[in-house]
């Protein structure tokens, strides 16, 4: 089977797991969705629950690629303007990476590993490394940047316009600016 033909499937199998959950997708339907018959997609995987595990490995490894890459590329010395890149950025990473998130949320007891806390981890260290002299707790601190990054995007998705969501980003950066600015 082509490369194609895998992320094709892989595609289709994580929206729908997003939309309707594990036990909620059908076989046929992904396949389907992707252009292929039920028999390509389990000469493939096998099994429903092999596809869903690639689902969350590939995913996985294309977000911490993504993640790996800002924390190498923020060069900025300055540590505000730091932080307002590292919150676009993530913003966007949540925003494209919606469905995948939501897998992960709606399924947790499905998955064996905490990609959770491997985000809240690496988030944590550079925050570290990014602001040394902050006392602050900084694996709290990360989750609730991404806690608050997560919601906005879930109001977003969900069509609810609770907030502004751009002048949100820009008032949740300002904020902390300050906050960083005085610590």
């Amino acid at each position: 089977m082509s490369d194609e033909t895998k992320e094709k499937l892989v595609d289709a199998a994580l929206k729908l797991f997003a939309e309707e959950g594990y036990v909620g997708t059908k076989t046929r339907i992904i396949a389907h969705e992707a252009g292929f018959s039920e028999m390509t997609l389990f000469r493939k995987f096998k099994t429903k629950e092999n596809l869903f595990d690639t689902v969350l490995v590939e995913k996985k490894g294309l977000i911490f690629d993504e993640i790996y890459s800002i924390f190498n590329g923020n060069n900025v010395n300055d540590p505000i303007e730091s932080f307002r890149i590292l919150i676009q950025y993530f913003y966007r990473l949540i925003e494209n990476n919606f469905d995948y998130i939501s897998i992960y949320i709606n399924e947790r007891r499905r998955i064996s590993e905490s990609i959770f806390e491997e985000f809240i981890d690496h988030l944590s260290h550079y925050l570290e490394m990014k602001f040394p002299e902050i006392q602050i707790n900084s694996r709290v601190f990360a989750f609730n940047i991404l806690s608050f990054l997560y919601l906005l995007i879930f109001d977003k998705n969900m069509g609810y316009t609770f907030v502004d969501h751009e002048n949100a980003v820009k008032e949740f950066i300002e904020y902390n600016k300050d906050f960083l600015a005085t610590h």
